[in-house]
């Protein structure tokens, strides 16, 4: 077995040598091993993906797509690589694979783990983890990538430049700018969720002076989902006489919001 220190030329790793390189890679960390592993593994992201894809929008899952899954995994694949007990009797395709769809499914633990490590880099006094999700999700899928594979992970430049077949000064741009592109996404959720807030405190000082009936019509109708014909039977009244109150407290709420505004101005 070659020990090729020249970065740029990757060794030719089979299964015949692979056993070989797996003892010199956990002597030395060669960065060039551990690319070369990358190469011949990366695959796995593709297949993990492709199994996960149907629960896509689903659960923990929700709101990311198909490559979000394939750069998730590729945080399960770089763990494998780095953690592997080569000495023993487990074949890496297996370990690696349990590892790469464990990262995908550990998203939010992820997100968590970003936040911590580019706090400083975003130059915001208070970062919530809700929007900081929120709006991590909002910005384009390669600069997600980016952020996380140079973020949660001990790995260079020069190696997610490999992985995104970027060069290292392309790449430390493309890192500038998905910060400031993240930035600006969680100062404007971070608005949003302030004016919310607002909102609903507002709301909730306006439904106290409904009266009680009307109070309990709305809240059954928009907080606990129930229909008018399921409030009709829980309040002992008829179907329209439900539907009249609830008119009737949305024009008194309405009118209370109103006043409340000409009131603050």
């Amino acid at each position: 077995m070659e020990n090729n220190k020249n970065y740029n030329e990757l060794p030719d790793i089979n299964d015949e040598n692979e056993k070989e390189y797996w003892i010199e890679y956990k002597k030395t960390l060669s960065p060039q091993i551990k690319e070369a592993l990358i190469v011949k593994y990366k695959y796995l992201l593709e297949v993990a993906a492709n199994e996960l894809k149907s629960n896509i929008g689903k659960g923990r899952l929700v709101r990311l797509d198909y490559d979000d899954l394939v750069c998730l995994g590729y945080l399960g694949l770089l763990e494998a690589i780095d953690k592997y007990p080569h000495d023993k009797d487990v074949k890496f395709k297996s370990y690696a694979f349990v590892r790469i769809q464990r990262a995908i499914y550990d998203i939010e633990n992820i997100y968590y783990e970003l936040k911590n490590n580019i706090s400083n880099d975003l130059k915001i006094d208070e970062i919530k983890d809700g929007i900081f999700s929120i709006a991590l999700k909002e910005i384009p899928t390669k600069e997600r990538i980016v952020l996380i594979l140079y973020y949660c992970q001990n790995i260079t430049l020069k190696e997610v430049s490999i992985i995104m077949n970027m060069s290292k000064s392309e790449l430390s741009k493309f890192c500038k700018k998905s910060i400031n592109d993240l930035r600006k996404k969680y100062k404007i959720f971070y608005r949003r969720n302030l004016e919310y807030k607002k909102k609903y405190k507002k709301i909730v000082k306006a439904l106290k002076k409904l009266p009680n009936k009307y109070r309990a019509i709305l809240e059954l109708y928009y907080i606990d989902n129930l229909s008018l014909k399921e409030i009709s039977e829980k309040m002992e009244l008829s179907k329209s006489e439900v539907s009249t109150l609830h008119k009737k407290a949305i024009i008194d709420l309405k009118n209370i919001l109103n006043n409340n505004k000409k009131h603050i101005k």
